[in-house]
């Protein structure tokens, strides 16, 4: 919301110099007034791509966040998995050959870290779509 305020306020300060240049009866060169129109046309986009935009989240908010509570929920599943496989088994057992378990825990780290990529993901579209992340990076 701080980034739109900024970018119109940008916009509104270019045209508050031209209107003053025409308040005062300054002749604006052609050059100039093909940019400021150019400039009311991307200000007029910008509203229009802002408003679509928050009526997709609007529109979607609640699909979305449900598949997304879906995946967060599958996540959670495989991470307690993973957690119970490492407390089990040959992971516990001081004797157990080292050449067979820092291989099985290369790749359950690797996998974590495709976990965290995905958490990541999902706080950011949910910050996307305003809602407060549920996905807290523990991982």
């Amino acid at each position: 919301m701080e980034k739109r305020k900024a970018v119109l306020a940008e916009a509104s300060v270019v045209d508050e110099m031209y209107s003053l240049l025409s308040a005062y009866e300054v002749k604006i060169p052609t050059d100039d007034q093909i940019k400021l129109d150019d400039l009311h046309d991307a200000v007029l986009k910008y509203g229009d791509s802002i408003e679509a935009a928050d009526s997709f989240i609007e529109e979607n908010k609640s699909s979305i966040m449900v598949e997304l509570d879906r995946q967060v929920t599958s996540i959670n599943e495989e991470l307690i998995n993973i957690l119970g496989l490492l407390h089990s088994g040959k992971y516990l057992i001081p004797e157990s050959d080292p050449e067979e378990i820092v291989p099985d825990l290369l790749s359950i780290n690797e996998r974590i870290t495709e976990i965290r990529t995905r958490l990541e993901s999902f706080a950011r579209y949910q910050r996307l779509f305003q809602v407060k992340p549920i996905c807290l990076l523990y991982v």
